[in-house]
């Protein structure tokens, strides 16, 4: 009886587990909405748990909507916990089954999910305790923005498009489910004024700046779409037919220049259009019914193509005007289509499209869209990158030089919108975040450059964008276009893999709407057996012309003046196609294996015995040339040497170098040294922080030191593996000796590559990434394992605050040191720079500081100040140090 009673128990309690999966609320594992997922909470458990209708969770939706749904969703988890209650996950595969306790039943909810089996994971935030609020983040700048009211006449409106300085869209009374019918709107007149369809019903309006024309299809019925035109939207039930054909859905609609585009599934037509109307009607008739409507594009030279509608590898064909149609010789690559948007580049046979391409990182693979320059009439082609992420998108010409490549319903996944502007390469990103809580879909931009932002925010909403450009540009970090790809062989014959990199430069970064400046010819080899007179008027103009003259920190070669940073295609420009050359320096480890670093490439010109080294932070511009002036037979460490001599003049601040005398001299910020017997002068273009030694010394400390960092590192690291576990090492019988003295030397040299990047002027960004992990990774190592020099930490401290290392992460890097016995009033003021709340000490090992930072309270800093403070012998006019303190002052 009483194995019978158990084995019912069970059972129930098995029942029960059933029960809990049965009622658990099932959420897709993607990238949605977090909003959706918390709607859908509240719709389960709202009226029992009254907390989830708090402000709070909005909040949270609001900051975490740019990110993962996966991190949104334990957001939401951590902010249940600090109400009382834990959110489960019952799955752990595609789905969320999400589960609900009360914190009260935790305990027994889990020992009985691991009894039967039953996958189980607490919903919260790494590094968060339960109970604890979850983290919040701070809001993204919010454009600025003037909503444009709809009309208060008891109607809803929504926007289905927009041209010209109109809108067009739905309209339907409030108490009714189905739109009624069409308006146009007048975006010039606020509040708006939609002016109803009580004839037609508008499915499309487009407008042609060109023609300064609008046309639209209009239907009567469902069964009847038909193509009409006219000068003033707000008068199309007026607008006569183009034609008497009429479409069936799906249809495309669109302007191809001065002419008129409309298909369906069984055929295409095109309008050759005039400002007054339609001249002439071409229709194109489909032998066989298409699955898709077709979709239709022009080049530069104005000749428009059609693709029609099949699924993949479709036909191309050319309209040639008055009827006549020519196949081209290729079909379409895979899917790629006019559909999502197609842009001439004027003069010539090109065009741009939206191609995909296969990206990857660690989470996987997938395909997202890159900007593909196709050359109709020689099948050239080529694509850049524009790394917005998976999705669908959408490519149009936005206003004047500027084109747009617009997300498509993606969400909060990627950017809104990317703008690129053809003429500067610049690219500005309307980031996920600046409209709030609103979704983002549609911009547009009327002929007179108003912007008008169209969102969904509890019905349709119309924004006039303030002051547009500049919050495009203050808001996040504007860039490059970068540069394109080749494709070795001819379109369609291109994979979804990215082409590799091409060799000539001219070709990466030739614009498609600039066309590229001949190239200037190479200067010339001397040639030592001939001697050539010239006359003095063609000497004189040699002399204007040839040759680098450095004159009050500006560079010219050849008569032409050098623009800062110095980049490759300039350089092509003048001294033709380059040669590529690859060097690196080696040393042994402690296994004795031969480890590669400071890898650099240079550009070597040979007939023009030049030679240009990469910057290491972007690879697109330059940071040393060197001319080879002489022939020299023992090659210059490290330095590839053309096998040219560079013949002309070399003018210094007015000095003509005679080429057998060294010179060290700085002119602006370029460094000038020259070296008689190794054969070259090097111009360096340094944009040092600190003058006191050349640019080309403290990027030799910084890698050196770098690379022993890293040896270092490694080396700690297997030692206090060894040292926790109790395991002497072989080659070290006094383990914790060889520990300390290896975390002091850790430590030592991060610091020195730290000050020599720093002083040779290394981006902040370059440094925080490569040197600022090995810093405060060396200082806990050497404050658990050994002594530490206050001085060294007196830089750590200097580089985090100067880097701007995270609040979070400071506060816990400062949180060992003091559990580990460091605390300075230095560090603490410094400390305070990115974490206001650290507690100060008065004990410190830097009186001299000490006392200047306390006699600069609240005082303006005068130069002589500045000057007392560098003159402190435990500065010693470091400037890493210098900047790092003062910037304490001043916050």
């Amino acid at each position: 009886m009483k194995e019978w009673i158990r084995e019912m128990m069970e059972a129930y309690e098995h029942d029960c587990m059933e029960e809990v999966r049965d009622q658990a609320l099932d959420i897709r594992k993607d990238e949605g909405d977090v909003g959706d997922t918390l709607n859908e909470i509240r719709k389960k458990w709202g009226e029992e748990i009254p907390v989830l209708k708090e402000g709070r969770f909005d909040e949270i939706v609001m900051q975490y909507s740019c990110f993962s749904h996966e991190m949104g969703i334990t957001a939401l988890g951590q902010e249940l916990s600090s109400y009382g209650y834990a959110l489960y996950d019952l799955n752990g595969d595609d789905i969320y089954l999400l589960a609900l306790v009360p914190q009260a039943e935790m305990q027994a909810f889990e020992e009985k999910c691991r009894k039967y089996g039953q996958y189980c994971k607490l919903l919260k935030q790494s590094r968060y305790d339960f109970g604890m609020k979850a983290r919040t983040i701070k809001l993204r700048r919010q454009m600025p923005r003037e909503r444009m009211a709809w009309p208060d006449d008891g109607n809803r409106y929504i926007t289905r498009g927009f041209a010209g300085y109109f809108a067009y869209g739905e309209w339907r009374q409030a108490d009714v489910e189905k739109w009624q019918g069409t308006f146009v709107a007048d975006l010039r007149v606020t509040p708006l004024q939609p002016v109803k369809q009580r004839k037609t019903k508008i499915k499309a309006l487009l407008y042609s700046e060109e023609l300064d024309f609008y046309a639209a299809l209009s239907s009567y019925s469902k069964w009847s779409t038909f193509a009409v035109g006219g000068r003033n939207p707000l008068e199309a039930d007026e607008w006569p037919r183009l034609s008497g054909l009429s479409l069936e859905s799906p249809h495309e609609f669109r302007w191809c220049g001065r002419y008129l585009c409309m298909g369906d599934i069984h055929s295409a037509t095109i309008f050759t259009m005039s400002s007054r109307g339609m001249k002439y009607e071409s229709r194109f008739i489909f032998i066989d019914r298409m699955n898709y409507p077709p979709s239709f594009g022009i080049d530069g030279k104005g000749m428009p193509y059609i693709i029609p509608g099949e699924f993949s590898r479709s036909s191309v064909y050319r309209y040639e005007g008055n009827g006549k149609y020519y196949r081209m010789p290729f079909h379409m690559s895979g899917y790629d289509r006019f559909s999502s948007g197609c842009i001439p580049v004027p003069e010539t046979s090109r065009l741009l499209l939206l191609g995909e391409y296969m990206a990857r990182s660690n989470s996987g693979l997938w395909t997202e869209p890159g900007l593909l320059d196709l050359n109709m009439a020689t099948q050239e082609c080529r694509i850049a990158p524009l790394r917005m992420g998976d999705g669908s998108f959408r490519l149009r010409e936005f206003y004047k030089e500027w084109v747009l490549v617009e997300s498509r319903s993606n969400g909060n996944r990627t950017d809104y919108a990317r703008l690129w502007n053809r003429k500067t390469d610049e690219v500005l990103r309307l980031r996920p975040g600046v409209l709030g809580n609103e979704s983002f879909k549609s911009i547009h931009a009327m002929p007179d450059g108003t912007v008008i932002v169209n969102t969904l925010n509890k019905g349709d909403a119309l924004y006039r964008a303030e002051d547009f450009w500049n919050f495009l540009r203050t808001s996040s970090r504007a860039k490059k276009l970068g540069y394109w790809l080749n494709y070795p062989k001819p379109y369609p014959d291109r994979e979804y893999e990215l082409p590799p990199l091409s060799e000539d430069v001219t070709l990466m970064f030739a614009p498609p709407f600039v066309e590229s400046q001949p190239t200037i010819s190479p200067v010339a080899k001397p040639q030592p057996t001939r001697s050539v007179k010239t006359g003095p008027a063609e000497a004189s103009e040699t002399q204007a012309t040839d040759g680098v003259e450095i004159a009050e920190g500006r560079l010219k070669i050849n008569g032409r003046q050098m623009s800062m940073p110095l980049s490759y295609t300039v350089m092509v420009q003048i001294f033709g196609k380059e040669r590529i050359v690859i060097t690196h320096k080696t040393m042994q480890d402690d296994r004795g294996r031969t480890i590669q670093y400071d890898r650099r490439s240079f550009l070597v010109w040979d007939d023009a015995g030049v030679t240009a080294v990469r910057n290491e932070e972007n690879a697109y511009n330059i940071s040393a040339i060197y001319l080879q002036v002489k022939e020299n037979k023992e090659q210059v460490s490290a330095i590839p040497a053309p096998t040219g001599i560079y013949g002309s003049e070399i003018i210094v601040d007015g000095n003509k170098w005679d080429r057998t005398s060294d010179m060290t001299v700085c002119s602006g910020e370029l460094e000038i040294a020259s070296s008689a017997s190794g054969g070259y002068m090097e111009i360096t273009f340094a944009g040092s922080r600190d003058r006191r030694d050349t640019w080309q010394h403290y990027r030799d400390i910084m890698a050196e030191n770098m690379q022993a960092a890293l040896v270092e590192r490694d080396r700690v690291r297997l030692m206090a593996r060894n040292h926790l576990a109790g395991k002497p090492s072989d080659d070290q019988p006094d383990s914790a000796t060889s520990l300390a003295q290896s975390c002091e030397s850790f430590l030592t040299h991060s610091v020195n590559a730290l000050h020599a990047g720093y002083s040779m002027g290394r981006s902040v960004r370059y440094l925080k990434t490569n040197l600022l992990p090995l810093l405060t990774e060396a200082a806990e190592k050497c404050s658990e394992y050994g002594s530490v020099r206050f001085s060294d930490l007196l830089s750590v401290y200097s580089g985090c605050v100067l880097l701007g290392y995270e609040k979070v992460n400071m506060k816990r890097f400062c949180e060992k040191l003091v559990k580990n016995g460091i605390r300075d009033f230095v560090f603490d003021t410094l400390t305070r720079c990115l974490v206001p709340e650290w507690d100060l000490t008065e004990d410190t090992v830097f009186p001299k500081i000490k006392e200047w930072i306390v006699s600069r309270h609240g005082n303006t800093i005068a130069p002589e100040a500045v000057t007392a403070l560098k003159e402190l012998s435990s500065i010693s006019g470091n400037v890493l140090i210098l900047d790092a303190i003062m910037k304490s002052i001043q916050n």
